[in-house]
């Protein structure tokens, strides 16, 4: 008897592993070709371009005041660096 509610929590164990898996977002990755605003990018992957806006950054419009400035700093800093994001998010992180 004791044998057999091992196995059976064995089983349960290996089914609530398989069953409770994180589900993985695909990703893509691609180098920064243009930056739109203060805090979105645009990158090249796959012989397309893709537009990605950044995590938890808060930059204001171009209209806005120091909008530019705030393009202008993300240009200088993210400019030629690898971008990767998880498709069906808006955000993602550069590298």
């Amino acid at each position: 008897m004791k044998t057999h509610s091992r196995w059976l929590g064995l089983v349960v164990f290996a089914l609530s592993l398989i069953v409770c898996q994180q589900a993985r977002a695909a990703s893509i990755t691609g180098k920064v070709v243009e930056v739109n605003e203060g805090d979105e990018i645009t990158i090249f992957n796959l012989n397309r371009n893709v537009r990605i806006r950044l995590m938890a950054i808060d930059a204001p419009e171009p209209s806005q005041a120091f909008g530019a400035v705030a393009k202008q700093h993300l240009l200088i800093w993210c400019t030629t660096k690898w971008c990767r994001s998880s498709i069906g998010e808006l955000v993602s992180t550069i590298s």
